[in-house]
């Protein structure tokens, strides 16, 4: 297969000068890999096609990109009809991913070229292989033209959702966060390093990372958002310092080639571990991160604290005493036993005047250092005493981050004492209410496990002593 691909390749590049006039001024770059069904292995290109207007463009760097493993996939720029053709030939057994680029921005230099084909190739994203093969005409940057690969994963098609986005770049306090710590605590990190932005979504973290100065951001999205970072990244002049990788991390050794001093994620779930994220995290400081370099967020904490629900239960159960007019009463048990035996809330902000017990650490996360299997089963025994006399409706729980480093820090806290946030709190109810006071603390045992059926989720019980 890749022989007669080669053999295409030359008769397209032999073909190119008598069909100079037909081209659309797209960029004419022609990279070429075979594949054969579910098979990717990495192979040799043995032909390219690597011209500007007819000019060749250095192919010292092409080779070099190829032997250092950067190329991994079937990309192509139809510059002719000629191209196009064979493009609609190879569609039915090669993976093909096209994009276009203006001239002027290949020819800027070759390095640029390289990154510029590579960044585009990279952002291909699930919308139909094949789609628009006509060439861009002088753009500023390369346009997604088709797309091969796919969110297969639920999880990630998820994160395709344009609204999952905008709540959490809405978020205030994690977005100001994130900045302020990137761009005004930490710039001398920043500046001139190799970054990594493991779930980058819509980017915003690799754009504080290279407007603080980065050399080189590795914008990691596996979702099918990641053809829209490409853009972003595009229409905010970065191409050349940011880098869209469409891939889960841990399946993408085969486009980053060097090690980074940055690992910045925004990881944390509800209750910190949902979603179970920190694993990805983990895998890229493992894989690509220099010895001495930071990992932001550097930790994490999760707190409990016991809260009253007056308000709650009063929306959920007191509503039933008058229904237009009609005592449906009767229903409150029911609804009572809804409320306190389900599911974890939250989607609710809980108030500061709601916690009525002292606030206990719960777990403690060095992100330089914690391992999956510190995450996959925690067990924790804490004593809830009361700062005032209360009816104890449920369990609360929050997390805070931390950047640490250079003896600086940086807190970003979702507590209910903070500014709310997305996150807001996870509160677990109890089957039943309890009065406490501070002459009698409440012991619970808690156990945080990754569920069986769903990795990205976790059991939590807690257990009244």
């Amino acid at each position: 297969a890749l022989a007669s691909v080669a053999a295409s390749c030359a008769m397209a590049a032999e073909q190119r000068g008598s069909d100079a006039g037909a081209s659309d001024g797209g960029l004419q770059l022609l990279v070429v890999r075979c594949a054969v069904g579910e098979e990717r292995e990495p192979a040799t290109v043995d032909a390219w096609c690597l011209r500007v207007d007819g000019s060749a463009v250095s192919q010292d760097k092409l080779d070099h990109a190829v032997s250092q493993g950067q190329v991994t996939s079937v990309s192509c720029v139809p510059g002719s009809e000629t191209e196009r053709q064979w493009l609609a030939a190879c569609a039915g057994h090669l993976q093909v991913q096209l994009f276009a680029a203006s001239p002027t921005e290949l020819a800027t230099g070759a390095d640029t070229a390289f990154d510029a084909g590579l960044g585009a190739v990279a952002a291909a994203a699930a919308s139909g292989a094949g789609a628009g093969m006509s060439g861009g005409a002088g753009g500023n940057a390369p346009e997604v033209m088709g797309i091969v690969t796919a969110a297969e994963d639920p999880y990630f098609a998820g994160y395709g959702d344009i609204g999952m986005h905008e709540l959490m770049l809405k978020d205030t306090a994690r977005t100001e966060g994130y900045r302020e710590a990137i761009e005004k605590v930490y710039p001398h990190l920043f500046k001139g390093a190799v970054v990594m932005d493991v779930g980058a979504g819509t980017g915003l973290l690799s754009l504080f990372a290279a407007r603080a100065g980065a050399s080189k951001v590795y914008a990691v999205e596996a979702s099918p958002m990641a053809s829209t970072l490409h853009r972003i990244v595009h229409d905010n002049n970065l191409a050349h310092i940011i880098t869209v990788i469409p891939k889960k991390i841990e399946d993408a050794d085969d486009l980053i080639a060097e090690k980074v001093d940055i690992v910045v994620s925004e990881w944390m779930g509800f209750y910190l571990l949902h979603e179970s994220m920190l694993d990805s995290v983990i895998y890229a400081r493992d894989r690509f991160l220099k010895p001495g370099g930071h990992v932001f967020p550097s930790s994490a904490t999760v707190y409990a604290a016991g809260i009253e629900c007056n308000q709650l239960m009063a929306e959920k159960v007191g509503f039933w005493d008058n229904v237009c007019g009609f005592d449906m009463s009767a229903a409150k048990p029911l609804a009572s036993q809804r409320l306190l035996a389900g599911n974890p809330v939250v989607d609710l902000e809980v108030r500061q005047d709601q916690v009525v017990t002292e606030t206990q650490t719960l777990l403690e996360l060095d992100c330089s250092t914690v391992t999956v299997a510190d995450t996959l089963r925690t067990v924790h025994d804490v004593r809830l005493t009361a700062t005032r006399p209360a009816t104890l409706h449920a369990l609360c729980l929050w997390f805070d981050v931390r950047f640490d480093a250079s003896g600086s820090e940086f807190l970003l806290s979702t507590g209910p004492h903070a500014t709310p946030t997305h996150w807001y709190q996870t509160q677990i109810l109890f089957g039943r209410e309890v009065s406490i006071s501070p002459d009698s603390p409440v012991d619970c045992h808690i156990t945080l496990s990754r569920a069986d059926d769903n990795p990205r989720f976790y059991n939590i019980e807690v257990e009244l002593r």
